[in-house]
């Protein structure tokens, strides 16, 4: 086989490989979507009961009102806002919460921080949180933060994350 023809059947290969995985039979486009975001189950819970108006306020520094929950989370935006500056998801889950992270981009990095549930870990791109998890057992909260400016490594923001995600994962019923 050539050059040539090794290319194009390179590329069915990774096509095929691509639509099974992307293929879950059985699961409802709500749970496909959230696999999407971190590759794991959601919890079938509100996650707007999660953390409150005042909690995620006192979190950005700002009034935010969570918004209608979804497949991706319950986002708390401004009042008249669109966009969700906060968002809390709770999902089901196996192994460490660094390991629930799914796919993310190379200028991002996981760490581990110490002391907060069972596991908990952060996605971080110049030392900013993007995301928070959290795992206590078989459940785990994931916090989206891209969008509150002072939520930095070693930032009291992040600290208060942290303890709010504990709060959160022990409201899940």
């Amino acid at each position: 086989m050539n050059a040539v023809t090794r290319q194009p059947l390179a590329v069915i290969v990774i096509v095929l490989m691509w639509s099974a995985v992307g293929c879950d039979r059985g699961s409802s486009a709500n749970d496909s979507a959230s696999k999407a975001v971190t590759g794991t189950e959601t919890a079938h819970v509100d996650n707007c009961s999660l953390v409150t108006d005042a909690e995620a306020s006192s979190l950005a520094g700002r009034e935010l009102k969570h918004d209608e929950d979804g497949p991706l989370g319950c986002p708390y935006v401004r009042p008249g806002g669109s966009m969700g500056e906060f968002i809390v998801r709770a999902f089901e889950g196996k192994g460490a919460a660094r390991e629930n992270f799914g796919e993310h981009s190379t200028d991002t990095t996981v760490l581990e921080i110490s002391g907060v549930g069972e596991s908990a870990a952060v996605l971080a791109r110049d030392q900013h949180v993007n995301f928070l998890i959290v795992r206590k057992g078989g459940r785990y909260i994931q916090f989206v933060t891209t969008f509150l400016e002072d939520v930095n490594i070693g930032s009291p923001q992040l600290r208060q994350a942290e303890d709010l995600a504990v709060k959160a994962i022990g409201r899940m019923k």
